[in-house]
């Protein structure tokens, strides 16, 4: 099991710092950094001792997968060059949640296009992603926030469309909570496409001993299930950030060994 936080490259040596394997930095940053920035943060992390093992934020919000403006040529062009960077940054696996790009726009509602138009993309991104050894992740998201791929059971319909190996699944614990599904079964029940993990508290603070919150059930999803890849924490900060992910991997210690 390798333990992350998602974050900033410049962060990168408070991670480790913190006790973390890795941290998760953002697709989009990869592809507007200037090669200036990009051999920077390269040099942050070598000097750190830790790499972007896992990314998030796949796709700028002016990039649109479904409806009928999607975009599709114009985000091949972006990954073209955003990817390649990724890889040399460490990634493994990138989680594609990016709710404003995949939302069905206002005025759109034939669910079956959105659907055949997500696949397409993914097809695209996984030949991409695929010559670097790089595994996506879907994301179902909060109800709240998208109005497509939330429960984790839509995620994974949209996992055995694409039918492609390296397109795969992630439960996010957070958004697991808003859409009241239970943690446990969308861990153990598609475990076997399970690429990746976010975290949390609930209120999608940084997660703590004392903050209330019983944590029981993800991580007895975990141990029965048998994953072993990566959990990335991605949660809004309470106070100093080094303390926050001090506190976070204490409560991995406290579950991972005892839950």
């Amino acid at each position: 099991m390798r333990l992350g936080i998602c974050t900033d490259p410049d962060k990168a040596h408070i991670v480790k710092k913190a006790g973390f394997d890795y941290y998760e930095a953002k697709v989009f940053d990869m592809h507007d950094a200037t090669e200036e920035q990009f051999t920077e943060w390269l040099n942050m992390q070598e000097k750190a001792g830790i790499q972007s093992e896992a990314m998030n934020c796949m796709l700028h919000q002016r990039y649109q997968v479904t409806g009928p403006n999607a975009n599709h040529e114009e985000i091949r062009a972006y990954l073209e060059k955003a990817i390649p960077r990724c890889a040399k940054m460490g990634c493994k696996t990138i989680v594609f949640g990016s709710a404003w790009s995949r939302n069905m726009p206002e005025g759109f509602s034939d669910r079956k296009r959105a659907y055949e138009q997500i696949t397409q993309y993914l097809h695209m991104a996984s030949d991409i992603c695929g010559e670097y050894g790089i595994n996506i992740a879907i994301e179902p998201l909060a109800a709240n926030v998208t109005n497509i791929m939330t429960f984790v059971s839509e995620g994974n319909y949209v996992c055995r469309i694409a039918n492609r190996e390296n397109v795969r699944l992630l439960v996010d614990f957070f958004a697991a909570c808003c859409n009241f599904e239970n943690v446990y079964t969308a861990i153990t029940g598609y475990a076997p496409v399970l690429e990746h993990l976010h975290f949390s508290a609930v209120n999608r603070k940084y997660p703590r001993l004392d903050d209330g919150f019983d944590y029981t059930q993800f991580f007895r999803g975990i141990k029965d299930s048998g994953y072993d890849k990566r959990i990335s924490v991605e949660a809004s900060h309470i106070g100093d950030p080094y303390e926050d992910m001090v506190e976070a991997m204490r409560v991995f210690q406290k579950y991972l060994n005892n839950g």
